[in-house]
């Protein structure tokens, strides 16, 4: 166990807590013939020694778990298999996020591969809210759908399954979402997350869950014998740009079997011609090899997100199932693009309408905003944004003038599990529906409820502590922030949740220079008592409390911890600093 000792309090009142390094260091990367720094770092991320070759380089043939070890995927491999062989009609029915949309993407080009179209259908935000729906499932009933796989939804889907049921369709659930105390009625609900699950393997995004199913189900083909000259096994390791994709964009644990899946998604991207429709945005979003996690999470799968927000949610599916960039998909990823920067304006106008209902010395340990007919697309954002700034479980509800009805989105913060609260404010009859993970959730309410939610919810984080807090990896010299030091610490990529970017402390360094970057942010320039100078940027700087002051007058004596950022404007290659938090001395 690694020491983590309070370091200070710094001049935004967060805690930093600085790790320390374990007495036998030296000793330990001798025996594994890396570099201290490195192995320190997968301590901290308590990887055992024995671990660090498997860590840094991940297979799939190690870390990838029986399918059939999950509850009902016998079932629902059966189920598919007698489908295939009897030439029946396969829709599968998935979300409007980018698990979703991944998940959906990855059984349509698997079916393709086997020789069997399939269709889908992803149900439009605002008309028809999230997940399995009645009027949904007799349409597609009419369409001659036979079987539907329910891809990131339907684990708490009890009415409309029991429908599907009556009229006569057979539905396999796919999900990842936390499951209600019964299942829902399907013929087979494959969920890490039902309360009857025993798996370990409860991180795994609905994209995860559809990439077993798809080993399950090419495992069974094989022992009936379904593969041929003429029908060959399709490989699995196209498909792993889509695990990835939808992986880190549902901000899953990046540790084992997922770490495996974007690592090695990200290869295949680099090195295979695979995946026509993403690698058409990734050009809309000119972005080249070397492709990472941070690709995903902030470039691409917000332009995917934006069509399920404000537009098209099917667009997302049609494109990254696409068989070649042709016409169309140029097209869709264009829109795309533009959508993206069409939601970034409405989410900014509905944050700053959020940011008026909030006094700044708000004492309640959560946020809690409304407005009337809000988009209900960015609300989870606003959600979101408002978590970050404030450091409080957060929630935002956009209601409709007509029906009364609210459509409520929840981000939270460690310590505080937002998708069971939610639970219970449906078990208190406070919510008319909801759920999610412990980190986000989603919901619906009656406006005349809203007060007892906004007491339900003091009740619940009334001993909740809200201070931020930062676990600093080690401290680092200016003299260390070079390249050589960049790509030693990149082997540990791909980074994210479970496998954050190192966190360094930088002490005592002198801001020598400063200036405004766009509207927001600033560019500094520091140096130490050796007279090392580096550049050191600092996003949202003005919604801290020491960018004003950091602006008004320089020579500041600062401890900075940050993470290294490769910057490669102009063709030329320089490290440089993101600050997360700064002290000022």
């Amino acid at each position: 166990m690694v020491a983590n000792d309070l370091y200070c309090t710094s001049s935004s009142n967060a805690l930093w807590f600085l790790k320390s390094p374990p007495h036998n260091l030296t000793a330990l990367a001798t025996q594994s013939n890396l570099p201290s720094r490195l192995v320190q770092l997968m301590l901290n991320r308590d990887i055992h020694p024995q671990d660090f070759s498997a860590f840094l380089n991940p297979t799939l043939a190690e870390t990838t778990p029986d399918p059939f070890h999950l509850i009902d995927m016998d079932k629902a491999v059966n189920r598919i298999c007698t489908a295939l062989q009897s030439h029946q009609k396969i829709t599968v029915f998935g979300d409007y996020d980018v698990d979703g949309a991944t998940s959906c993407a990855s059984l349509i080009l698997f079916f393709r591969a086997l020789g069997h179209e399939i269709s889908y259908y992803i149900p439009q935000r605002a008309q028809e809210g999230y997940g399995p729906n009645i009027p949904a499932f007799d349409k597609l009933k009419a369409n001659g759908t036979d079987v539907i796989i329910t891809v990131d939804c339907g684990a708490t889907a009890h009415e409309p399954l029991a429908h599907a049921k009556k009229i006569g369709l057979d539905v396999i659930v796919l999900d990842h979402h936390l499951g209600a105390e019964q299942p829902p009625e399907a013929t087979a609900v494959v969920n890490p997350n039902r309360l009857d699950e025993a798996t370990p393997h409860t991180n795994l995004a609905a994209v995860g869950v559809t990439f077993l199913f798809i080993i399950a189900l090419r495992q069974r083909l094989r022992q009936l014998g379904w593969f041929t000259a003429d029908r060959p096994e399709p490989k699995l390791s196209s498909l792993l740009p889509l695990a990835a994709l939808g992986t880190v964009c549902d901000v899953m644990t990046l540790t084992r079997f997922n770490r495996t899946l974007v690592k090695q998604g990200l290869k295949v991207l680099e090195t295979s011609a695979t995946m026509p429709g993403l690698k058409a945005l990734l050009d809309q979003a000119s972005l080249s090899p070397p492709f990472k996690a941070s690709h995903f999470g902030f470039i691409i799968g917000p332009r995917i997100n934006a069509a399920g927000r404000i537009d098209d949610a099917a667009l997302g599916t049609k494109l990254l199932s696409k068989k070649k960039i042709d016409a169309e998909a140029l097209e869709i990823a264009t829109h795309l693009n533009q959508l993206n920067q069409d939601r970034q304006a409405i989410e900014h106008a509905t944050l700053q309408a959020a940011h008026a209902q909030i006094t700044p010395d708000c004492p309640e340990p959560f946020t809690l905003v409304s407005g009337q007919n809000w988009s209900a697309g960015v609300i989870g954002l606003v959600a979101g944004r408002l978590k970050e700034k404030f450091y409080k479980p957060s929630f935002a509800i956009s209601y409709d003038n007509t029906t009364g009805l609210g459509k409520g989105s929840a981000r939270s913060i460690s310590g505080f599990d937002v998708g069971t609260t939610i639970q219970q404010a449906v078990a208190a009859g406070i919510l008319q529906s909801g759920g999610g993970h412990p980190m986000a959730g989603g919901f619906v309410i009656a406006q005349d409820q809203h007060e007892n939610f906004q007491r339900f919810l003091t009740k619940k984080t009334i001993n909740l502590v809200t201070t931020r807090s930062y676990s600093i990896d080690r401290a680092l010299s200016l003299e260390a922030v070079t390249l050589e030091t960049y790509n030693e610490i990149a082997q540990l990529e791909p980074f994210g949740n479970g496998n954050p970017k190192p966190l360094f402390l930088f002490k005592d360094c002198q801001v020598h220079y400063c200036a405004v970057m766009g509207k927001n942010h600033l560019r500094l320039t520091i140096k130490n008592g050796f007279g090392t100078q580096k550049t050191a940027v600092l996003f949202r700087a003005f919604e801290r409390p020491y960018g004003h002051q950091l602006m008004e007058s320089s020579g500041y004596t600062v401890d900075i911890i940050g993470s290294l950022n490769l910057n490669t404007f102009n063709g030329s290659e320089t490290i440089q600093i993101l600050v997360d938090d700064l002290h000022i001395i």
